[in-house]
């Protein structure tokens, strides 16, 4: 089983006004950096379908679940956050790839998980044919190919995610492909019963987020002497652009101010995609920094974010995964909303000021770090607590729900139980509103 990644740390660096462009040296998929962007791309397999597994066992008509990767370069990491938990389940089960540059990559840097690279719908139909035990896929993100495989009929398709977020994307009509959607906590579920769509047969399971339970049974509130500053990208469209990056710098050298401690920095990976001036700008902003001796730490886009979270006093983001991930510390977070009267989120019953020191420009940050961390008024530090229970899901994450979930599909007769559960709770408990039946069941 490969090693947890939260349990990674990196010691106390020197705290010259210097930056210094680091990633953790272990080379596994958790904390390597991924792919680069930009760089030249290794060339897929002339049948568009490629697999590798850790053993001579790894025999596809063995296989019992499928885990959908379909991003590319950024989403290596996905699978850091699954694979210990569906190895532990006990079935048989494979990592499938949609781009093959990410498919190489993990390869090179895992070495105990069997491995799928397929390339389009006829290399689908193909895997699918010849792993006669199929039970479930398992999917980590909405990507468009995800519908090569959600068409298959025999199978069952549930969402998992890679973290629990406000963004307009966590709650959207895509979620109508899965048979169900599983979810760390509430907050996922509310954020559908509070959308102006028809939502029925909508599925969910409440299951915890696994990969936090490490953290939060092995949370220490010890000062580390750092903080982490970690935007978003800019989204697809501009009424989903929660990105802090143009005003990087005043946020870095206020915090740094304010907090007398040296900040780490890390851009998303998707950073640029859409707009080239949030490209790969961390480098000029660190330049600034340093010129203005500004005590700072620049970590590589393709590296895992997770061992710097752990290692922190406390976090400035944009509206993304991360802020939920870093409930699990316990620690104070200060979170940027854009002043965009067109801005789109998919809010969930409590809101932002519930947990995060909400600002929208620097001037209001000053406010919050004088407030919270010069004068020590963590006045939210009770409340983050409730919402670390509502969006992690707290007890099914330290009760190995997930994991229950799993030996509950390969279980035949648990099997037959868990579908009539489905039909019961669709028909006992849909919701009515304006705009007809919904029925957000969790089951």
């Amino acid at each position: 089983m490969a090693a947890d990644p939260t349990k990674a740390s990196i010691s106390n660096p020197p705290v010259p006004a210097v930056v210094k462009m680091r990633a953790p040296t272990q080379t596994t998929s958790s904390q390597a950096p991924g792919p680069k962007t930009g760089t030249a791309k290794p060339k897929a397999p002339r049948s568009g379908f490629s697999f590798e597994g850790p053993s001579k066992d790894f025999i596809l008509g063995n296989l019992k679940f499928l885990v959908h990767i379909g991003d590319g370069p950024g989403a290596e990491h996905h699978i850091d956050l699954w694979r210990d938990f569906f190895a532990a389940a006990g079935a048989p089960f494979a990592v499938v790839f949609r781009n093959y540059a990410v498919y190489t990559y993990v390869q090179n840097t895992v070495k105990d998980t069997n491995l799928i690279y397929v390339q389009g719908q006829h290399e689908v139909a193909d895997l699918i044919a010849r792993s006669g035990n199929l039970i479930a896929v398992f999917y980590v993100a909405n990507t468009g190919n995800v519908l090569h495989f959600t068409q298959v009929n025999e199978l069952r398709h549930i969402f998992i995610g890679h973290g629990d977020s406000e963004k307009a994307s966590s709650c959207s009509k895509f979620f109508r492909v899965y048979d169900e959607i599983w979810t760390a906590g509430q907050a996922h579920v509310d954020r559908f019963n509070a959308a102006s769509f028809n939502q029925n047969a909508l599925r969910f399971r409440i299951v915890g987020r696994p990969a936090l339970k490490w953290p939060i049974l092995n949370r220490q509130q010890r000062p580390r002497g750092r903080f982490i500053y970690l935007p978003t990208w800019e989204g697809f469209q501009e009424e989903q652009n929660y990105c802090s990056m143009h005003f990087a710098e005043q946020i870095i050298t206020a915090a740094v101010g304010a907090s007398g401690k040296p900040g780490m920095i890390k851009a998303h990976p998707g950073a640029g995609r859409r707009i080239i001036t949030a490209g790969p700008v961390e480098n000029i902003i660190s330049q600034n920094l340093t010129s203005a001796g500004v005590e700072h730490e620049v970590i590589e886009r393709g590296a895992s974010v997770w061992p710097y979270m752990w290692e922190s006093d406390f976090l400035i983001s944009d509206i993304s995964s991360v802020v939920s991930d870093y409930l699990a510390t316990l620690n104070p977070i200060f979170l940027f909303i854009p002043n965009n009267p067109n801005l789109k989120v998919s809010e969930s019953v409590v809101p932002f000021d519930r947990y995060a020191y909400v600002f929208s420009d620097r001037t209001e940050l000053i406010e919050m770090l004088d407030r919270v961390i010069v004068n020590g008024d963590d006045y939210l530090k009770n409340t983050r607590k409730e919402a670390m229970e509502y969006f992690i899901g707290v007890r099914e994450t330290l009760g190995d729900t997930f994991s229950q979930r799993l030996i509950d599909l390969i279980n035949p007769d648990l099997l037959s139980i868990l579908q009539q559960s489905l039909v019961d709770s669709f028909n006992s408990n849909t919701l009515i509103s304006g705009h007809g039946q919904r029925s957000t069941k969790v089951i």
